[in-house]
């Protein structure tokens, strides 16, 4: 619930945002498509690209540099193991979902930079974090 609306706040906020999936570029595309979300995205990396696969750091790294960022400036938001692993390998602070496929206690356990439990917390971390008044932890 609120994933449209949340990520067309990031959006109007001045977010770039990327997907970095696993999944096969066409699978991947086709998921966004259906779920009307594709637009929100100027990347999507499917794992079948030559970037690599997660956890490996290349497939973040590009996404980066197709955004025009630094990890310092980015934040990867995942709900797996490799999406944590692979971001930390790129240097990336990362925020767990705990309401996705991942089990929550094994993201924990990750040490994540940031945690939500729902989807709509994102939109008060990234901007709260852009204006300063985010700790990590949260």
């Amino acid at each position: 619930p609120g994933v449209p609306e949340t990520l067309g706040r990031l959006r109007e906020a001045g977010c770039r945002m990327a997907v970095v999936t696993n999944k096969l570029q066409s699978g991947a595309d086709g998921v966004l498509e259906g779920l009307g979300l594709r637009g929100f995205f100027e990347l999507v990396l499917g794992g079948d690209s030559p970037h690599g696969l997660k956890p490996a750091a290349g497939p973040f790294l590009h996404a980066l540099k197709v955004l025009g960022a630094g990890p310092a400036e980015a934040l990867m938001v995942g709900d797996g193991k490799p999406d944590i692993q692979g971001a930390r390998a790129a240097g990336l602070p990362v925020c767990a979902v705990l309401f996705g496929i991942g089990e929550p206690a094994m993201l924990k356990d990750l040490l994540p930079d940031y945690q939500i439990e729902r989807f709509g917390e994102l939109e008060d971390l990234v901007l709260g974090a852009r204006k300063g008044k985010v700790e990590p932890g949260r």
